[in-house]
């Protein structure tokens, strides 16, 4: 019965639906609330049912109402707020025009829809002029109404994919919409898998009429798109698309080639598969296409550049890697050999490197080419002449050729050993191992030998017999000078570690391999470590076997043992550590128990262990196997520090304290040996201060009995263990207290000498005061200051929890001002405590002090280094001149040389503190500014060349960080006139000082260039800048040059700047380091010319040999040739307008000049 009804109800809302769209057309208003009753839930209107009650005639009337509704709307619109008719409307009514024109022509797709999608449909002539009107207006919709150019879309795709009526003109502007949207950033890949179900859709275009243009640009677009490539239906679309037509193929090929110098390894690997494929699949046609294509790509490989940090050669390789990998399949390797033959074999003998190597390297990887369908021994012939030219390869001049050589030889033997005849195998595997792993000249064939040895031994289980035999000969490879050869020879012994049939100590002595691990670098160490690690932590045996081994390493090599602990941790697990730990520890302690046993003066506190003492003959008193012990458990346990610090790890921290907290009081009553003692200290530094306190109470103590010169090694654990007990303050407090007595001594001296004392004195009353047997060292506090900062735990517990004690030690050091301007006044050390080399040193620790203190209170900069810098200007610069009163004895006779060099040395420490406060970043613009100001006041001073490296560093680290932001006009024009300082200063160190001139001036070789380089670079963005320098530049050199040419025998051309004399080979090997500082010097030294500035002839040929050096050395000035040609002129018209009395000496000149600016012009044609 509710059948019946529900029939009745679809027939009442069917005849009701016709009749309003045949009364309201064309504008059918009330279409779009039938929609709305259609998508919602509980609406007896089902739209899809209703129709599905439809006869034939009355289908044909709904389409013939439905056709003239959307013809009225796609002819009036509006689809967007922004047509031009809705100018005059509010913007609510806009709204409101839009969403009903929207809305209507929504039902009519939705009704179009419903139609195509019955199992049958009945598609009257309305219906299709209606969707074909559809398909028209798909593209030229606004891009708001992109929801109905969707439902455009699916219509017309429905419609394909129904095969029905016209459906070939319905389908163009779907498939530029799908590409479109395919195309968007962060496209969907279900919008690419729409894209390969249409795919046919494509062949029924000519891609030769320009009508397809846009599609055709869509589908080049598709090529290089990260969707279509990581989408495994976007690659068969792609492969696809090389079969649609062959002049469209081309351009594909074009498009990838443009690509590919910018294309990832992945993308690479794509493209080579999508090639493959396409030619995979290919007919008869298209199968000659792809392989044109192939082999265009393949003469690319050959000849592409090698340079650059993403090479094309490479690129193209991996791309024709992934078609060399599919030899196994029918018809590869013919045509691998027909498309390579016209090719690989010509370019193997070719004289460029570069394509030689492309070729070898495409050859190995394709190898074997052959031709399957040749007679037997035509096939043998081919095999032979491509062995042949691998053997020829090896002994290439170029190393990366022989590199690749190598590389090929190893894989082609590794891989195919069966198939290729014994004695060819052991003949190429002999001269790898013979020869090329000796190649002197190249690391990188060194190193590619053992890998390629390794690839061997993992790839062919038959090569182990013949390798075995031969490896020996390489043992002292482990020594080789070359980092990288030493490491991938450690890689090799791994893998023979894992062969049965070699035992890597029959190839490389165990003595080499220990030796290695003490002095080798990290990366190579840590595989030796583990190497050996089995041998000598043989964690799967019992106890008495892991402290044999421990005992023969520490025995054997100590050096080598505390490697070895240092990096073994590496090789097991945390808690397996903590084991070995607690077992080395018991062990020391048996023997610890034993003597003091045998001691009848030792406590009976611990003879509770007697039981489990050691039988071992090893006692006591072998020190050094004892501090080797104790060594390996404290750099074990320094190792796993970060790793017992993890939440999950308590429990093993826990037992090594509780361990170590029992031994160690017993390890100090017997260990008295330095070595023994520095470990204990450092495995005191691990446990808390209360579980030791016999020596925790005795660490103060100890640092205050210690004297200068003490070596941080000594005094650093010390000082390591009362920062982690946080006692750091009492080292600070003992560094204040040394300090104050050695700078407020000399003060209460000071008062003492001048009568401020007198008063007390004269009193004469009786003191009681304790004498402390320790005397004060002062430098050794500066040492342990220094230490506190460099240490990392160290200084985070200064600053975090004792900047107050920071504060006195800085308050007491800022009377190391004073102390320095006494010394200078008196012209003599003060006291034997503030010595001329402990005051430079306290101003460095003052310095540095400061600084910590200002950036912990977040300082911007630091405040205090004005008024230092200008303490410097006042106090310092007057001392550096021989003439000043401070600098001459007591009478006022003889300058006081020891006074003299104690100014150097502290306006030195003054510079260097200044540059590493520059290079922190932490001065002002105007500091920096203040700073140059005062190292050019250093140069305008007697001890200008002692103190020329000084300068240069601090000028280089100031340009280099105000290079990076435009300074002020200030900075710009200061650095000039420093570098104009600083060569001229050069000049005077040449002059007086000859001897000593070549090492200053390689000391500051590197800075000065620095200065150079970073000022022509602020030039080049701001050409206003001042160029003066480069005017003095080129002055010292000509002066230097014309004086050499002067100087009796003939100058000898030179093609090398070194060659030149001292001054004139480093100023020109600054300038030669950029083009544009090179053609500045030229474009200076023409000026000079130009102006009749040269000093007569020997001038002008003395410009010229420069010139030619120049255009020899580097060549990378500009205007050479110019400046020679008027240097050649100036010299005709000096000797023409003296006329014939000069002797024949200056026609000689001019012939040299002459001769000279021939070969220049001769050799810039050339370039």
């Amino acid at each position: 019965m509710s059948t019946e009804v529900e029939s009745v109800a679809t027939e009442l809302h069917r005849d009701k639906f016709l009749q309003v769209l045949e009364e309201e057309a064309p504008m059918a208003d009330s279409l779009t609330n039938y929609l709305k009753l259609h998508d919602d839930k509980n609406s007896e209107v089902d739209l899809l049912e209703l129709y599905q009650t439809l006869s034939r005639r009355q289908v044909h009337q709904l389409w013939a109402s439905l056709q003239q509704v959307c013809n009225h709307h796609v002819m009036n619109g509006p689809f967007s707020e922004q047509d031009e008719q809705l100018a005059e409307l509010p913007v609510a009514e806009r709204k409101q025009v839009v969403r009903k024109t929207v809305g209507v022509v929504g039902g009519v797709i939705t009704m179009a829809t419903i139609a195509i999608s019955q199992e049958s449909p009945v598609i009257p002539e309305a219906l299709q002029d209606l969707v074909l009107v559809l398909h028209g207006i798909l593209l030229s919709l606004p891009d708001p109404a992109v929801q109905l150019k969707a439902q455009i879309a699916a219509l017309c795709e429905k419609w394909w994919l129904k095969n029905a009526p016209q459906k070939e003109s319905m389908v163009h502007n779907m498939m530029v919409f799908c590409l479109k949207q395919s195309l968007e950033y962060k496209a969907k890949v279900s919008s690419v898998k729409r894209v390969w179900e249409l795919r046919h859709v494509l062949s029924l275009f000519s891609y030769e009429d320009d009508s397809v243009e846009e599609l055709q640009q869509l589908l080049l677009l598709c090529v290089i798109s990260k969707t279509y490539l990581g989408a495994a239906e976007g690659r068969r679309f792609l492969t696809f698309l090389f079969g649609l037509h062959p002049n469209f193929t081309e351009k594909l090929h074009k498009t990838v080639k443009n690509q590919l110098p910018a294309a990832t390894k992945a993308v690479q690997k794509y493209y080579g598969d999508i090639y493959f494929s396409a030619w995979h699949v290919a007919d008869d046609l298209f199968k000659r296409k792809m392989e044109t294509c192939l082999q265009d790509l393949m003469y690319l490989a050959v000849h592409a550049d090698r340079s650059g940090p993403r090479p094309l050669a490479d690129s193209l390789q991996k791309l024709l890697s992934c078609i060399h990998q599919q030899k196994h399949k029918p018809g590869v390797d013919d045509m691998l050999y027909t498309l390579y033959k016209p090719i690989l074999w010509r370019s193997l003998k070719v004289a460029n490197p570069d394509v030689r190597t492309n070729a070898a390297v495409l050859l190995v990887d394709a190898f074997p080419l052959q031709d399957l369908n040749a007679p037997v021994e035509e096939r043998d012939q081919n095999m032979q002449k491509q062995l042949d030219i691998l053997w020829s390869l090896l002994d290439d001049p170029e190393p990366m050729l022989r590199l690749t050589a190598v590389r090929g030889v190893c894989r082609i033997v590794g891989m195919y050993w069966e198939l290729i005849p014994a004695n060819v195998v052991q003949d190429f595997m002999k001269k790898v191992v013979e020869d090329m792993a000796n190649d002197c000249n190249s690391a990188d064939v060194r190193a590619a030998v053992f890998k390629g040895i390794m690839f061997v031994l993992e790839q062919c289980p038959l090569s182990h017999t013949l390798l075995k035999t031969m490896l020996p000969c390489l043992k002292n490879h482990i020594h080789d000078k070359s980092e990288k050869v030493r490491l991938a020879f450690a890689q090799l012994l791994l893998k023979i570690k894992s062969v049965r049939a070699i035992k890597f100590w029959d190839v490389v002595p165990l003595d080499h391999i220990i030796a290695r691990i003490a002095v080798d670098k990290e990366p190579v160490a840590a595989l030796l470590v583990s190497l050996l690690f089995n041998s000598f932590v043989p964690l799967q045996k019992d106890n008495t076997k892991l402290l044999e081994r421990a005992i023969y390493l520490i025995q054997e090599n100590p050096q080598t043992a505390r490697r070895f602990y240092q990096l073994a941790p590496r090789c097991m697990a945390i808690g397996d550590t903590v084991k070995y730990m607690l077992l080395l520890c018991h062990f020391v302690w048996q023997l610890t128990l034993r003597e003091l046993a045998a001691d009848p003066n030792s406590s009976e506190a611990s003879m509770e262990e007697k039981e489990n003492i050691s039988d071992e003959d090893l006692s006591v008193a072998d020190t050094a196997t004892m501090a080797g012990l104790l060594e390996a458990m404290a750099i074990l346990w320094a190792s796993i520090t970060r790793e017992l610090s993890q939440p999950g790890n308590g429990e093993w921290k826990q037992k090594l304290r509780n361990k170590f907290s029992r031994c160690l009081p017993d390890f100090l009553k017997v260990f008295h040996d330095a070595r023994c003692h520095q470990a204990l200290v450092q495995l005191a530094c691990f446990l808390k201060a209360d579980t030791i306190p016999t020596f925790s109470c005795g660490v103060v103590s100890k640092l205050k009995g210690m004297s200068w010169p003490t070596p941080a090694t000594e005094f650093g654990p010390l000082v390591n263990c009362l920062a982690n007990w946080g006692r750091l303050g009492d080292v600070l407090e003992l560094l204040t207290e040394w300090l104050t007595v050695a700078l407020d001594g000399h003060k209460a001296r000071h008062d003492t000498g001048t009568g401020q004392g007198s008063k007390a004195d004269s009193k004469g009353k009786k003191k009681v005061m304790f004498v402390d047997p320790h005397q004060p060292q002062p430098r050794l506090a500066l040492d342990m200051l220094d230490y506190v900062f460099t240490d990392d735990l160290c200084r985070q517990c200064a600053m975090d929890m004792h900047t107050a004690e920071l504060a006195s030690v800085s308050a007491v050091l800022q009377g190391v001002l004073t102390c320095i301007e006494d010394r200078l006044q008196e012209g003599r050390p003060l006291t034997p405590l503030l010595s001329d080399e402990f005051l430079p040193t306290a101003l460095r620790s003052y310095c540095l002090l400061q600084v910590h203190l200002q950036l912990k209170t977040e300082t911007p900069t630091c405040e205090f280094f004005s008024q230092f810098l200008e303490w410097a200007d006042q106090k310092l610069l007057p001392s550096l001149s021989l003439g000043h009163p401070e600098t001459q004895d007591s009478q006022g006779a003889m300058p006081c040389l020891p006074t003299l060099q104690f100014a150097q040395q502290t306006i030195q420490t003054v510079l260097q503190g200044a540059g590493d406060l520059v290079l922190l970043g932490l001065l002002s613009d105007e500091q920096c500014c203040a700073l140059l100001q005062l190292a050019g006041a250093v140069l305008r001073t007697d001890s200008a060349t002692a103190l020329l490296p000084a300068v240069c560093m601090v000028t280089c680290r100031v340009v280099d960080v105000t290079s990076a932001v435009p300074g002020d006009n200030r900075m710009q024009e200061l650095v000039p006139h420093m570098l104009e300082s600083i060569v001229q200063t050069q000049v005077y160190l040449v002059r007086k000082h000859r001897d000593a001139a070549r090492e200053r001036l390689h000391e500051m070789k590197g800075a000065f260039q620095a200065i150079v380089r970073a000022h022509m670079n602020q030039r080049c963005l701001n050409q206003t800048l001042s160029h003066d320098f480069m005017a003095t530049i080129m002055t010292a050199v000509m002066a230097e040059m014309t004086s050499t040419v002067r100087k009796g025998s003939e100058f000898v051309t030179t093609d090398r700047i070194s060659d030149l004399p001292t001054l004139s080979a480093f100023l020109l090997s600054t300038v030669n380091t950029s083009a544009a500082s090179a053609s500045l010097f030229v474009e200076e030294l023409s000026h000079c010319a130009e102006s009749g500035a040269l000093q007569g002839l020997p001038g002008h040929y003395a410009a010229v040999l420069i010139l030619h050096t120049l255009s020899k050395d580097g060549g990378r000035a500009a205007g050479i040739l110019d400046c020679v040609h008027v240097v050649q002129q100036q010299a005709q018209q000096l000797v023409g307008d003296e006329g014939e009395e000069e002797d024949g000496s200056k026609q000689k000149l001019l012939e040299e000049i002459t001769n000279l600016t021939a070969k220049i012009s001769d050799a810039t044609k050339v370039q």
